[in-house]
């Protein structure tokens, strides 16, 4: 065996005998295998138990709706009346503003709307 002459190299730099090189690789190589796939299966087992519990709830929800119908029915109605509820009172408050705003902008209002209601006097000629 020969005994190399390293002291040329920085001190920053680790430098190895190619024997020592590729044990090192190896080694490297084989634990980053190793972590590869046990990311893997947790991220899909972490995939497949949310699926399971959005599965779950539906199912329980479909029994809640066979068994007590009646039940499930008037909670729908209340639900649907609520939703025309707020419907209502959203397109009362719209038009609360728009009056407010013809009420302020009124001047303008009206001359768009004399314009848009004099008739054409060409069209009406008839000779």
């Amino acid at each position: 065996m020969s005994e190399t002459d390293y002291s040329d190299e920085n001190d920053f730099d680790i430098v190895l005998p190619p024997e020592e090189a590729t044990a090192a690789h190896h080694v490297t190589a084989e634990n980053l295998q190793e972590d590869v796939p046990v990311k893997h299966t947790i991220v899909l087992e972490k995939k497949e138990k949310v699926k399971k519990k959005i599965f779950e709830l539906k199912e329980k929800t479909s029994r809640k709706k066979r068994r007590e119908s009646e039940t499930w029915k008037r909670n729908k109605a209340v639900i649907a009346r609520e939703k025309r509820n707020l419907s209502k009172e959203k397109t009362s408050d719209l038009k609360d503003q728009l009056k407010f705003v013809k009420e302020e902008y009124r001047w303008y209002y009206e001359e768009i709307f004399a314009k848009s209601e004099e008739p054409d006097k060409k069209k009406r000629r008839t000779n």
